[in-house]
This record gives structure tokens, sequence and C-alpha cells, in this order.
């Protein structure tokens, strides 16, 4: 039994150059021990007889976990579905994404007893496509005897929803309440299986508002050997997008999201998450890889430490709304002005990242301006900036290997701006089509809606051909999607995707490895800061992605996946 480091890691911290500070310790980085508090997948697809799994690991001994759980459509990452899951401390919650043939809407069943909201509809729910979209209803057992839990899609976005990613956001942690810790918090009392009740739990959301007295408020009682200091119990009024005006006090009466504000406390480094896409037909099963970043929601004064969290949350929106996304890193994202509503430029509270390129420890700041407004999805996307994608193919049919890749940008639809727009609202995020785009996702004309792209490809005797997108979208050669799929013979689809890309391998060429350029991809820079002296450009686009190949001929049904390769550059 693999036994899990349960242990705290901060952000990587070195220096940047001699002479230069050491890098703050609430800067956003790549999970490298695959434990943090964002993940994406790189893609989930129901089509053609395919399934999704996911699994969501609370790693923590103390804590009850809780996490937005958002599944966006491949075309333009629209939310198609969100719920929020509450992990026990050391729980997993498992879930099937699928597709029901009758109305053509995916679903997503779970047998977990792990609390969602909205929660599991009341006992003699009525087993209709309306109440699935309302929440979880029971719709049967499976071998060993557990219900059979199921969530719809929503029917306005069919078909784009039967293929996209998984965005999974941890809002916040809290200890349960118990005899041993009475001060600590009811609501994730509910959430535990010794005292577990997820109708209380979901009633405390609107629109039942069950009042609760506040016992864990934000400076509750910690297990042995922690000593939290989760905040107090005063009001500090609307000092940040964060701390929100009002915040009870302990045994005051709240309901709503300020109950969970006032006892959960900043999400910790503690989840871990997979999936897998499984195909029902042949039952063959490929991972679809995640990317997890540690320290995205980091408030200075906490900084993720588990020994002492910090008061502040993501825990201020109700289930099924489109926050806490990508826009909710911090600190900077923190920092509203109190006359637009967005960011303020504050080079002493910018939104950080910190990574290693060429073995040297980078540490870049990114705060509001006209020219990037997002500076939190700056600071995520700089992490997974790239010019190139490299990876293996093969390019045969019946027995033989063939090949599809997924290229996937998690951050793009933030980059999207409506035409006709005179001012910008970039927390609630745009869903384009035909709108321009700015920032790394921009081209020459600031038209970046279908990304130019080349590809070049070699058989596996260092054999060279220049490839074309075929056929080519409208635009020419580039990927009009926020996730692509490629294959790499003509006629063929690997992943049954809606809208596919084919590259044209030219007979003769059976197998190899090819480097898909984006060729006219534009960057991300980052600022001057208190914390960072030193301006970086990020060349490229923020991609994920991976390669999935299968052989499957009656006989032999196996297949294997590996994640891409990616050139980068980072100046200077």
């Amino acid at each position: 039994m693999t036994t899990f480091n349960r242990t705290k890691t901060a952000a990587a911290v070195s220096a940047l150059l001699a002479g230069m500070a050491l890098a703050p310790a609430n800067a956003v980085e790549l999970a490298g021990n695959g434990l943090g508090d964002v993940a994406e997948t790189s893609y989930y697809t129901v089509r053609n007889g395919q399934q999704t799994n996911i699994s969501l690991v609370n790693t923590s001994a103390d804590y009850v976990v809780a996490v937005k759980v958002r599944f966006r459509q491949a075309a333009d990452s629209k939310d198609v579905l969100d719920f929020n899951v509450f992990l026990s401390p050391n729980d997993v919650w498992t879930a099937t994404v699928g597709l029901n043939t009758g109305t053509g809407l995916p679903w997503v069943q779970t047998t977990d007893l792990s609390c969602t909201t909205p929660t599991v509809m009341p006992k003699g729910t009525a087993n209709t496509a309306a109440n699935r979209q309302l929440g979880f209803v029971v719709v049967g057992t499976n071998g060993a005897g557990a219900q059979i839990k199921q969530v719809d899609f929503v029917t306005a976005s069919n078909p784009l929803s039967t293929e996209g990613y998984i965005e999974i956001i941890e809002m916040g942690v809290a200890v349960p309440k118990s005899d041993i810790y009475p001060d600590a918090s009811l609501l994730a009392s509910w959430a535990v299986s010794t005292s577990r009740n997820c109708a209380n739990l979901a009633s405390v959301y609107p629109p039942t508002l069950r009042p609760i007295l506040v016992t864990g408020s934000q400076a509750r009682q910690a297990p042995p050997g922690i000593t939290a200091t989760c905040n107090t119990d005063t009001n500090t009024g609307p000092t940040s997008l964060y701390q929100w005006p009002l915040i009870p006090s302990r045994g005051a009466a709240a309901s709503g999201t300020t109950a969970f504000q006032a006892e959960f406390c900043e999400p910790l480094n503690v989840l871990k998450v997979a999936s897998n896409i499984v195909r029902t037909n042949t039952g063959i099963v490929f991972d679809a890889p995640v990317t997890t970043f540690a320290n995205f929601f980091s408030p200075a004064a906490g900084s993720e430490n588990q020994l002492a969290p910090n008061a502040n949350d993501l825990m201020g929106w109700t289930p099924q709304q489109v926050r806490p996304n990508l826009l909710d890193g911090s600190p900077a994202g923190a920092l509203r002005s109190p006359t637009t509503g967005l960011p303020a430029a504050d080079p002493a509270n910018p939104a950080l990242s910190i990574q290693v390129f060429n073995g040297v420890s980078r540490t870049a700041g990114f705060t509001y301006s006209s020219a990037s407004p997002i500076p939190t999805v700056d600071a995520v996307g700089s992490l997974i900036t790239a010019f190139e994608v490299d990876n293996e193919w093969w390019a045969n049919n019946g027995a033989l290997p063939s090949t599809g890749w997924v290229v996937n940008f998690p951050t793009k639809h933030h980059y999207g701006v409506q035409p006709s727009a005179t001012t910008e609202d970039p927390f609630f995020g745009v869903y384009p089509r035909s709108y321009t785009y700015y920032g790394p996702f921009a081209d020459g004309t600031n038209q970046g809606s279908c990304q130019p792209v080349g590809l070049t490809y070699w058989d596996r005797e260092e054999k060279e051909v220049v490839g074309i997108v075929e056929p080519s979208p409208p635009s020419g050669r580039c990927l009009p999607l926020e996730v692509s799929t490629i294959s790499f013979r003509t006629g063929t689809n690997y992943f049954s995707s809606q809208n596919p890309n084919t590259f044209a391998i030219q007979l003769g060429f059976s197998s190899g490895w090819a480097a898909l350029g984006f060729t006219s991809a534009g960057s991300i820079a980052s600022s001057v800061t208190t914390s960072t002296p030193i301006s970086y450009t990020f060349a490229g686009l923020p991609t994920i992605g991976f390669s999935a190949t299968t052989i499957a001929n009656g006989t032999v049904n196996a297949s294997y996946n590996t994640p891409h390769a990616y050139q980068r550059f980072i100046a200077p």
C-alpha cells in the first residue's frame, strides 16, 4: 500500500539570481508532487460509446475540503455543468460521465456518499430529465447494492457539451466539529461519515437558507499539533474581494455563503485529481492527464500553511455560479477598484508565479493593466505557455496502432472580448465565437479565434515532412476550438470528436514524431513589482494535452497515452 506524504509543501522558494530577493511563498506553481488546489483535466468525452471517469482525493487527515467541479465544453469553455463536492478527511469521490442516448444529454453518475451541492434529491423524486437537471437523482443500484445518483447537463448546450474538459477548484477547508473539537465547524461535520447530513449542508445555501449558529468562525479549535489562526471572530469589512463584509462571529446566526465563509479557511495543497476515458465497446481505457497547480489561492498571511491557514477563502459563491474560476487566484485578484470593480494596479500586491526554466528559478509578478486586465489568469498561464507541442504518432488502420492528440487551451476564454463592448468585465468571462482576442491568443490582426498552426513530422528514420491541416478550417491552417482533437490519417476521427482536425500524413509514413507549432502565437508579459524586479516574457500559448494510441482488432485491444512535451521560451 502506498502511503501519501501528508506534510504540506510550501511553494518552491529559491534565489532568482545572485543578489535577488527570495520568491514569495504565495506564488502559483505547477504541483511537482501532484497535490494542489486547482486541477485542469485535458479532456472528457461521451461521444460514440466513450465515457470519462474522474476521481478526487482529499489527502488531508484533518480537514474537510470543499471543491468546485466544473465541466467546460470544448468549443468555447462554456460552463455546462458545475456543482460542489465536500470531501471528508482522507475521502475519495469518484464519478463517471456518460451520455443518455434517449435525450442526447451527457450525465454524471456517482455511487459515492460524499456530500454534493446540489445534493441528492429527496427519496421518491421522479427520475425525469427535468429533475436530473436540478440535482442528483437516484436512478438505480449497482451490483454491490449502492445507489447510483445522476445529474444531467443542461439542454441548451447539447450537443456541444459531449466533449470538453473538467476544471476543479478547491474553495476552502475546515476542521469538522466533534465531541473532541466542539469549537470547530458544524458545516464541515455534516460532510463526515460519523455525522453526515448532506441535506442539512445543502439547505444552508439558497433557496432554503437554513440558518445555523456559527461554531468555527474562522478561528476554530485545531487538531493536536496544529496551531490554527484562521482569522479572528471580528468583522474586518470588505478589505478585499475575498474578505467579504459582515462575516458573522462565533455564536451568531448565519446562512447562505456567509455561513460557509465563517467556518471555512483558505484552500490547501491537499487535492489529488485523476481522470481516464473508457471506450465501452472495446473496453479500452487510457488516461486523460491532469495538470495540477499549487498555491493558486494563497493569501499572503496564510500562504497555504496547514499549521495556520488564512481566513480568506473561495466560499463566497453559491453552487452553480460561474465563480470561482481562474480569475480568482491571489493576491492580485483580491484587489478591486471601488469604482470599476476590476483589479487595481498595485505593484505591491501582484499575482505571482514561480517556475524553473533552464536551471534558473523565475518568479514573475502580474498586475492589472488595460493590456492585461486578468493578472491571475496570466500567472497561471505563464506556467504552461508553449510555442510548440511535441509527441509521437501512428497513422495506420485496422490492426496496427493509430493515434489521436488533444490540444487544450484552458485559459483562452478569459482572453476573449466582444468587439462591440465599450467596457470590459473579465471577472465573469465571455464565451467567444467571433470575438476579438488579446494577450497570447491575439494574432497579427487581433483576431485569435482560430489559432494558426503548422505541423512538421518525422518518421522513425528521420525523414521529414511539413504537413497541412486537412480539411482546412475556414481561416486556413488553424485550431478553432478551445479543446481540439487531431488525427493523423485522412478520413479518421480518433476521438469521434464533433469538430475533428486531421493532419494528412503522407502514404508510406506509418509512425514517428511530430512538432505542432503555434505560428502566430502571442505571449504573456509579467510586470516589475515590489516582489519581482524583472519583467519576463513567456512566449506561446497556455497549453495542456496528451497523445493516445490504440490497437483494436477484435483480438488485441490495448492502449497507452503520453503527455505532450512542450517547447518553451522565457525571456530574459
